[in-house]
Parts: structure tokens; sequence; C-alpha cells
């Protein structure tokens, strides 16, 4: 399995992922595109993201990390570029995103539409506040967020539209 983690980058360095191939990809504002290259970790978010599901998808090959998040801000063009660019150069199973943006983007459900017709499961969390955020709550978009309603780690409820 082939997995696009959307967040602040991982550090590929670490003990836990010594039998996983990662790539960071920065976007380059100069050349208007993404590309691989070695990053310093500002914040350690998606390397716990990254330590979350290797723990528990056992069958992930390789993983390809996308830094969205600079410090703890989501950036909803750089989003939106990351994802075209995982539809039109990767071969990726899943994506996950560990963020939402509150503002609707047109543009942005078209390429999760796109991605999804493509059979590219995206996971994508709420925003932090609460509210309605996007992709989270587009159609073929897993959205998810916490609750206080349950009590351990393998609890969950399926929320239906």
């Amino acid at each position: 399995m082939k997995i696009a983690i959307l967040d602040s980058g991982i550090d590929h360095n670490h003990s836990m992922f010594k039998k996983l191939n990662i790539e960071n990809y920065i976007y380059e504002e100069e050349t208007k595109t993404w590309i691989a290259k070695e990053i310093k970790i500002k914040n350690g978010h998606g390397t716990a993201v990254a330590s979350v599901l290797t723990k528990y998808a056992k069958q992930i090959d390789e993983i390809y990390s996308f830094r969205v998040v600079e410090e703890t801000d989501a950036d909803i063009e750089k989003l939106i570029n990351a994802l075209e660019y995982i539809y039109a150069f990767m071969d990726c199973d899943l994506i996950n995103i560990s963020m939402g943006v509150r503002e609707y983007s047109k543009r942005l459900e078209e390429i999760c539409n796109k991605l999804y017709d493509k059979k590219v499961m995206i996971i994508s969390a709420y925003a932090n506040e609460g509210c309605v955020s996007y992709p989270a709550a587009f159609d073929g978009v897993i959205g998810i967020d916490s609750t206080v309603n349950l009590k351990k780690f393998n609890e969950y409820i399926w929320v239906k539209k």
C-alpha cells in the first residue's frame, strides 16, 4: 500500500520507519511544483500521524509526505496543489489529511472527486474548531473528528450524511 500524508512533514530517520521508504515533498515557489527533498521537521505532527498509521496498517510499503502545514496553519492552496500533484503523478492508495479548512473551495471539491473516481481513499480530519470543514465534509471523503462519547481507542461512531 502506498499512502500520502498531507501534514507538516515526517522525520523519516526515526527508528520506527526503518523498513519504510518515506519521501518528503515541499512546494517550491520558484518552479510552482512539488519536489522530493530532505527537510528539517519543525512540527512533529506529521511524524506522529505516520507512526500511528504504520502501527495499525502493517501493509504500508511507501509513504509520500507533503508539507502543507508550516507551523500550525493549513494552507488551502498548498493542500489543493498537493492533491492535484498526487492525482497527476503518483500511484497512491490512500491520502491522509490531518487538517480541515473552513472555507469551501470548488477546486478542492473537484480534485477530491477526481481522486475518489480514481479509487484513491481520502481520510480527512475536521478542523479543530468543531465546525464544518473541508475536505472532510465532501462526499467521497471519510471525515474524522473526536468525541467525548467514546471511551476506548478502537471505538468509533459512524455518521451518514
